[in-house]
């Protein structure tokens, strides 16, 4: 979230949506944004970084996102259920629309609390894992630019708030959340439909809750 493109996530949006629902190809849309200041200087929410990063990830391997995703991840973690995918101009949108059962995303959790492994069997590197969590850098730290939207610490994907339990989360739109607590070995997965989820403090007050939940269900490892 540190790429520097010129997009505003709250001003941009909707015009990104409308391109490309009327037909134009994500990429092309966003090759017209231009380039606001230099990568890995800045670190901004930007949904159509990861909207890139499938497209790299398409490009690399040749194949669509849930194809590849259901042989590399989805089979390996013993999903109990199909999940489903918004597609745009007939491609996975991976920005967003992935819906996925509660159980079946803590599965996803557990893999990267166990740090890659899943029953046994290292189905993610180990080191890459790791890496994933690291918010070392200065952009990627909690409290970056003083805005609302880097009150928590961004890895790769991940969002790592401050703490001294290795927490990390996933966190979606109308608030979606993954939260994992590797002291405790507490996962907690929750699903809304909440048009609140940009109030004031919001996220923070969802990371105290999960504290809370997982004091009470377990203590440190």
């Amino acid at each position: 979230m540190a790429s520097g493109i010129d997009f505003n996530e709250d001003n941009d949006m909707s015009g990104f949506s409308m391109r490309t629902l009327m037909g134009t190809p994500a990429m092309k849309v966003i090759s017209r944004y231009g380039v606001q200041e230099a990568p890995y200087t800045y670190r901004r929410y930007l949904s159509i970084n990861t909207e890139i990063l499938g497209q790299v990830i398409t490009n690399a391997t040749g194949r669509g996102l849930a194809d590849y995703m259901e042989e590399k991840l989805w089979k390996k973690i013993g999903a109990a259920h199909d999940a489903y995918w918004t597609l745009s101009n007939g491609t996975e949108l991976a920005m967003g629309g992935l819906s996925v059962s509660l159980r079946d995303y803590a599965r996803f959790a557990r893999l990267y609390l166990n740090r890659g492994s899943y029953n046994g069997i290292q189905v993610l590197d180990e080191d890459w894992v790791q890496d994933s969590m690291d918010i070392s850098a200065d952009f990627s730290r909690p409290g970056t630019n003083y805005d609302a939207y880097n009150a928590i610490g961004y890895g790769y994907q991940w969002w790592i708030p401050e703490g001294n339990e290795d927490e990390f989360m996933a966190i979606g739109v109308y608030g979606q959340w993954i939260y994992v607590n590797p002291q405790r070995n507490v996962i907690i997965v929750k699903t809304s439909a909440d048009p609140d989820f940009m109030a004031k403090g919001y996220e923070l007050k969802h990371v105290e809750f999960f504290r809370a939940v997982a004091a009470g269900v377990a203590p440190i490892m």
